[in-house]
Parts: structure tokens; C-alpha cells; sequence
């Protein structure tokens, strides 16, 4: 007898089921339970796997950032009350993110960053009242470059 004639044996008969296997998509036959050493895994909550896929693609970093942001505006919207010709705008600032319990902000101009300078004491403790989950330790304000 030749390759070419050689036959495979079945491994089990056509008929006979067995109860502990399934047949996945490819259809495969798959041993499920009774297998020593295979555990079935047991289904996974969306909970537990929603904080994987926000740290995954820096969905968290974004968010605290937007909050940061609101706050941070609100904050200078009461310190620093608007007239027609008010001194800074919403671009005269960018928040950088919080790294090591520091929040780093980016100011445009020297006067506006010694005026936030002046006033971080009083910045910082709204912050901490508007975000107590975020934890800041400090605010360092930095100049934009150009």
C-alpha cells in the first residue's frame, strides 16, 4: 500500500457524541469540561474590562484633561472677573497634564504667568476642592514656546 492509498483511521465513530466536547466556528471538535489541566474560562464583566480599553488607547488622559481644563477655567473666571478687554483668553493658556501629583500649565506671555504665579496658592486650593480624586501636589507654570 502507497501513500497515495493509505487512509487516515477516524479517531472516533461518526455516531458517538461526546457530551464534554462543542464544535467551534471552524468546525473543530473541542474538548470543553472533564479535560485534566483545561479550565473554561468563565465570562468577563464589561466593568472589568472598560478601565483596560480607556488605559489602552489614553481614553484617561483626555477625559482629566478635559477636566482639568473646565475647572481651571472656572477657577479663573472667578479670580479673574472679564470686562471687554480682559487679559487673557482661552489661548492664552494650555493645561499639560498631571504627572507625579504636579499639574503643568503652559502660559503664553511673562505678565500673565507671574499673575497666575501670584495668585497659585489660591489656584491650587480650588483644584483640590473641584477635583479631590486627582490628588495635586503643585502647579508649575511653564512659558509656551512660540
Amino acid at each position: 500500500m502507497g501513500k497515495s492509498e493509505r487512509r487516515r483511521a477516524p479517531s472516533r465513530k461518526k455516531g458517538a457524541e461526546n457530551p464534554n466536547e462543542t464544535i467551534d466556528a471552524l468546525g473543530y471538535h473541542r474538548m470543553v469540561e472533564g479535560k485534566p489541566g483545561v479550565r473554561r474560562s468563565k465570562p468577563v464583566s464589561i466593568a472589568d474590562i472598560l478601565p483596560q480599553i480607556i488605559a489602552r488607547y489614553g481614553l484617561g488622559r483626555r477625559l482629566s484633561a478635559q477636566r482639568f481644563e473646565e475647572a481651571f477655567r472656572k477657577i479663573l473666571a472667578d479670580l479673574f472677573p472679564q470686562g471687554e478687554n480682559g487679559f487673557y483668553t482661552e489661548s492664552s493658556y494650555r493645561i499639560l497634564g498631571l504627572r507625579g501629583g504636579i499639574l503643568r500649565i503652559s502660559v503664553t506671555d511673562a505678565p500673565l504667568m507671574s499673575e497666575f504665579a501670584f495668585y497659585k496658592g489660591e489656584i491650587l486650593r480650588r483644584l483640590r476642592l473641584a477635583l479631590p480624586e486627582e490628588k495635586i501636589r503643585e502647579i508649575r507654570f511653564t512659558l509656551m514656546n512660540n
